[in-house]
């Protein structure tokens, strides 16, 4: 049965449309694939001309061809290319669904002649593979009806939609890979996992939904075959385990009240995270398998939660959310090794994490209200201040209250301020090596070598070493916009030995750091994670975090 998906104005659509035309990039294919989601220029394009007179519509690309888990949804995107401006003639546009695969639609105005239609998929749909067309009709009428077709339409674009089965296999621990713990992945807080990917391996995992009306998601953190995260709304908060073999929730352990979570810390066989309800705070432990016997320390009084702990087996290291200290504590009992009271020297700990490696903890935040800002190096067993590093000045403006640094390797430290300056601290030297500015909309990641990062225009390599720009990565089409980091919604990246993921507003891509080329895409976005098992975690954009997809990476 044939299925209107959207039928509308063009005159009213194209009026309201903004943007230059530029290559449609938005087909993007599951597992088992190395192919781009990046169809780019006109090649292989269906186009009609068969009347002189005619419309002649080009549709980018030339067929969709994508594969979602059962339960799940995508976005298909297409381009329609006119060679007439369709705006004041009131025409109507319309595309049909031959199969019915399609659950909503929404067209946007590039140009006066240029148009993007987002189909969201069904997630009601059965496993099976399912082959159609998307049809579009450009009509005098409605399109419904359309006894006055313009001349040349309708044009047809082939699709295929595979929904498959979660693919729920056992998964060995991947070679040199390691637990996702805390923010950014591990304790450096670097985003780099050291394991080498075959594209031609990945596949859906299973898709969870946690959605609930009014309740919001904090990333996740991963160890032991789970996934953590908790969930925070007027009414309360839990912190919740899905277990990565079924798929499922393997426990919850809830708080009443009015209360906010931070990112939990994954260690020890342990949950570490900071509860803050009815202005005090505190650090609970809760056990990994269970999700109970929790044991819990009061961090004081103050509305704003801490930051996520950052956990090994020494100890953990955190901050209170009011400015006032740093804490350290014994990953058995939560009691305090040591506090380090902050106000005694101006620094302001705001709700960043401490990245920690054996001997010290480093925190990079702001030391005046002029908001000066410097990386500050503690030692790990005493609390004592080492050394301090004079950072940004005032003159770059930002709140870093949520920053946190990086240990790109045992001699170099990366910060990020306000998505506006990247710096680089040589802790040999006590300096600042090199600083770079730009409008960064996510946190660096980095190797021991280079420094990754998404700016309004793609992705930018720097070297660990000076700063120089080694190679760039443009983001396929001007519509696959990401959200900006400096606004306050911090967005991942991911590192491996031969690939780096990068997450858009509807895709996620894979690409190659040796031939700087995008190797791998799935139609699905959100905050990357990962667990030792190599299962990619997309925790979504939307949904205030509660949508996770999991694709499989061996």
């Amino acid at each position: 049965m044939k299925t209107l998906l959207l039928a509308s104005l063009l005159s009213l659509l194209s009026a309201c449309g903004g943007g230059g035309g530029g290559s449609s990039a938005s087909v993007a294919v599951g597992g088992g694939t190395s192919t781009s989601a990046d169809s780019g220029g006109t090649g292989g394009s269906q186009t009609d001309t068969s009347s002189a007179n005619g419309v002649a519509m080009t549709l980018l690309p030339a067929s969709l061809k994508a594969s979602q888990a059962q339960g799940d949804s995508l976005v298909l995107t297409f381009e329609a290319r006119t060679n007439q401006i369709f705006d004041g003639k009131n025409v109507s546009f319309g595309v049909f669904d031959s199969n019915s695969i399609g659950n909503s639609i929404s067209q946007v105005g590039l140009s006066l002649s240029n148009y993007q239609v987002q189909i969201v998929t069904s997630s009601k749909l059965a496993v099976g593979t399912y082959s159609g067309v998307f049809e579009v009709r450009v009509c005098k009428d409605f399109a419904v009806v359309c006894a006055q077709p313009l001349p040349g339409s309708p044009w047809k674009l082939p699709y295929t939609l595979e929904v498959k089965a979660p693919n729920l296999k056992a998964l060995p621990p991947l070679p040199g890979g390691a637990d996702w713990t805390s923010v950014q992945g591990n304790r450096e807080h670097n985003g780099y996992v050291p394991v080498t990917l075959n594209v031609n391996n990945f596949s859906p995992r299973f898709y969870l939904s946690l959605s609930e009306s009014n309740k919001q998601f904090t990333l996740m953190s991963h160890q032991n075959g789970a996934g953590y995260l908790g969930s925070k709304s007027f009414a309360g908060g839990d912190m919740l385990a899905i277990d990565e073999n079924t798929g499922k929730l393997k426990w919850t352990y809830s708080m009443p009240g009015d209360t906010s979570l931070t990112q939990p810390a994954a260690e020890n066989d342990q949950v570490y995270f900071v509860m803050t309800r009815s202005g005090s705070s505190s650090i609970f432990r809760i056990s990994q398998q269970s999700g109970q016997v929790p044991t819990t320390q009061p961090l004081g009084t103050q509305t704003v939660t801490g930051g996520t702990p950052t956990a090994d087996a020494q100890s953990v290291h955190g901050s209170d959310g009011a400015g006032t200290y740093l804490y350290s504590f014994s990953p058995t009992s939560i009691s305090f090794n040591w506090r380090y009271l902050g106000s005694d020297t101006g620094v302001r700990t705001g709700t960043w994490s401490p990245a920690i490696d054996n001997d010290f903890a480093y925190a990079y935040t702001v030391i005046n209200d002029r908001g000066d800002a410097s990386l500050f190096i503690f030692d790990r067993k005493t609390g004592r201040l080492v050394k301090s590093i004079a950072g940004n000045a005032a003159s770059v403006q930002g709140n870093i209250s949520s920053t946190y640094p990086a240990l790109c390797n045992s001699k170099n430290v990366l910060t990020s301020l306000a998505g506006t300056t990247l710096s680089m601290f040589d802790l040999a030297q006590s300096t600042v090596k090199w600083k770079a500015t730009g409008s960064f909309q996510s946190p660096p990641v980095c190797s021991p070598l280079a420094v990754y990062v998404l700016n309004e225009s793609g992705i930018e390599v720097r070297s660990v070493d000076n700063g120089n720009v080694l190679w760039t990565w443009p983001l396929p089409a001007a519509n696959h916009t990401v959200y900006a980091y400096k606004t306050g919604m911090s967005k991942s990246l991911l590192l491996t030995n031969n690939l780096l993921f990068v997450s858009t507003e509807r895709n996620v891509y894979a690409i190659d750091v040796n031939t700087h080329q995008s190797v791998w895409a799935y139609p699905k976005e959100g905050q990357l994670s990962m667990s030792r098992n190599g299962v990619l975690y997309l925790q979504s954009f939307f949904n205030s975090g509660g949508d996770i997809t999991a694709i499989n990476l061996q």
